[in-house]
């Protein structure tokens, strides 16, 4: 081989070794920007989908599907735009894990409405920053009070902007805390017009999830944030050492971590669970499980507790500030739709929350429901979303 060419291959290897390192230490980077549910979830069932980007005033990047149509090829001239959101250890996949005929958000579109999925902080599609890594302790210093205060409006004014029209709302579970919070201060009633909530929760006190119990009876949350475990993560790192104690400990069948968190469920097809476990759970901040925990702990529906003299500093006042249902607009349509079985929203703290409930709504009870069933539940299109999307499409 010629000098010439020794040198040329010289200057193409280490080209070529400078590249593969630059993709190295930006792989998980570069297979965030190139994944998401569109491509992987929505799109080969045939479903137009589009990915946006939405950045919250405190610098998180937030990813946002829509489906513009329905399979059948609905337009969206007179479409009404309807806003997804997704529970705790969950993330906008959780609305198209099943087929077309059983998953929400497939269903809404064929029904001829414009769907949005929104993602919150930390979860798989919405881990961007303007300036913090997932790395860094900052970045999941939030709980779902930053949720409420800078994730949701954030999504509901983009959707509520680009599409021209007022917003219908479905939320599960955590979604439906921070929607409920948002009523009591009416940081959502400017962009949403109507809302059903699945499973919904403002008390936690009468729980019965064995996993959401030990977390917050022993202050297992406590002792996370203590020893500096800022995500919670139970695919890695100390959540998966942590939930494989718990496995351990109490007799469960830990091959379904979904069900170990929310308790028993009536209608899932055991068959695709190790589908649901390829995406869920999804990762949070421990101060939000923390959070969660202390509204389990004390029955309260409060912003989060930094003790005396963090509340001081925070709010001005010892104790945390409470989100009064009574504040919520008595004019606001609500459904509600909750389930005998769950035992994450039970069926105790509901009527709690029921009885605060100022103005009119819709309710569902259905007996034989768990916390799940309401979203990845195959009977959940008879007999949750007909009647909730008449409820969304009513006057």
């Amino acid at each position: 081989m010629r000098t010439r060419d020794k040198v040329q291959l010289v200057g193409v290897i280490q080209s070529a070794w400078w590249f593969l390192l630059f993709l190295f230490l930006l792989g998980d980077h570069l297979e965030f920007a190139a994944a998401g549910i569109c491509s992987e979830l929505i799109s080969p069932l045939g479903y137009p989908c589009e990915e946006h980007q939405v950045t919250t005033t405190d610098g998180y990047i937030l990813g946002v599907q829509r489906i513009s149509a329905g399979i059948q090829g609905s337009t969206l001239q007179h479409a009404l735009p309807v806003f997804l959101q997704h529970g705790v250890l969950a993330g906008g996949e959780h609305w198209v894990l099943n087929s077309p005929n059983e998953s929400l958000a497939f269903i809404l579109a064929d029904s001829g409405f414009d769907v949005w999925i929104g993602s919150l902080r930390g979860t798989q599609w919405s881990q961007g920053h303007v300036s913090l890594t997932l790395n860094s302790t900052s970045y999941w210093n939030w709980t779902w009070d930053e949720h409420l205060n800078y994730d949701l409006p954030a999504m509901l004014k983009f959707v509520r902007d680009t599409t021209g029209s007022p917003v219908k709302y479905v939320g599960h579970s955590q979604g439906t805390i921070i929607f409920l919070a948002g009523l009591t201060q009416s940081s959502v009633t400017q962009y949403v017009d109507k809302a059903a909530l699945l499973a919904p929760i403002a008390y936690l006190d009468h729980m019965t999830s064995i996993v959401g119990n030990a977390l917050a009876r022993l202050f297992l949350d406590q002792a996370l944030l203590h020893v500096g475990i800022r995500e919670f993560n139970t695919s890695s790192g100390v959540g998966k050492e942590l939930i494989d104690l718990y496995c351990g400990l109490i007799p469960s069948d830990c091959s379904d971590l979904l069900t170990a968190f929310t308790g028993p469920n009536c209608c899932i097809n055991s068959t695709r669970l190790p589908f649901y476990q390829q995406y869920e759970p999804q990762p949070t901040s421990t101060k939000n499980i923390a959070h969660l925990s202390q509204m389990v702990r004390t029955g309260h529906f409060r912003k989060y507790d930094y003790g005396l003299f963090g509340n001081l500093e925070h709010y001005g006042q010892p104790i945390p500030p409470a989100y009064s249902l009574s504040n919520i607009p008595a004019s606001f349509p609500l459904m509600l739709a909750y389930g005998g079985i769950d035992a994450l929203a039970d069926v105790n703290d509901v009527k709690h929350l029921i009885d605060d409930l100022p103005n009119p709504y819709v309710l569902q009870y259905l007996p034989n429901y768990g916390h799940l069933d309401y979203t990845i539940g195959k009977s959940a299109n008879r007999d949750v979303y007909q009647p909730m999307i008449q409820f969304l499409k009513g006057n």
